[in-house]
C-alpha cells in the first residue's frame, strides 16, 4: 500500500492526493490563463475537469457558460450533457432553446433538440411536445450554419 510516497526531487514525504491536488492546481491556472487570452476552448477543458473529476459541478458548469457565451460549441453541448446527466431536464432543454438563437449555435445541441421534438415525451425528461416542422428548422438550420461557418 504506497499511501505515502517518497518525492526523489525535494526528500519530502506526501499523500498521493496532495500531489495530484496541486498538478491540478497549475492545469487550472494554465487553463485560467489561456482562457483570459481569448482561448474559450481552455474554459471548456476547466468546466469538464471541475465537474467531472474534482466533483465541482457548480463551479465546472460557470467555466462551461463562460465559454459558451464566448461561441465555444463543446462547451455548449457539454453544459447541456451535463445537465441532463444529472436529471435537470427542464433547465438542460431550455438551454438547448437559448442556443438555437445564438449567432452561431452548437451544431450538435441543435441536433439534440430537433432529436427531443421528434420524439417528445417517448424519451424520459422530455418537456418538449413532438413537432416534426419544428425538427425540420432545426437541421436544416444546421444545415445553414455549416454553410456560412465553412463557406459551402
Amino acid at each position: 500500500v504506497l499511501f505515502f510516497e517518497k518525492s526523489a526531487i525535494n526528500g519530502r514525504i506526501e499523500r498521493k492526493d496532495e500531489k495530484k491536488t496541486r498538478k491540478n492546481v497549475r492545469f487550472k491556472e494554465c487553463y485560467v490563463k489561456a482562457f483570459n487570452d481569448g482561448i474559450y476552448e481552455a474554459a471548456n477543458n476547466l468546466g469538464i475537469l471541475l465537474a467531472n473529476y474534482e466533483d465541482k459541478m457548480e463551479e465546472g458548469l460557470q467555466w462551461l457558460i463562460k465559454a459558451a457565451s464566448n461561441g465555444c460549441h463543446n462547451a455548449m453541448q457539454n453544459y447541456f450533457t451535463l445537465l441532463w446527466g444529472n436529471e435537470e431536464y427542464e433547465k438542460a432543454t431550455n438551454y438547448l432553446i437559448e442556443v438555437s438563437g445564438f449567432d452561431s449555435p452548437s451544431a450538435r445541441c441543435l441536433y439534440n433538440l430537433s432529436v427531443m421534438y421528434v420524439l417528445g415525451d417517448v424519451l424520459k425528461g422530455n418537456i418538449i411536445k413532438k413537432d416534426f416542422a419544428t425538427a425540420r428548422t432545426l437541421l436544416k438550420q444546421i444545415i445553414t450554419s455549416d454553410s456560412q461557418q465553412y463557406g459551402k
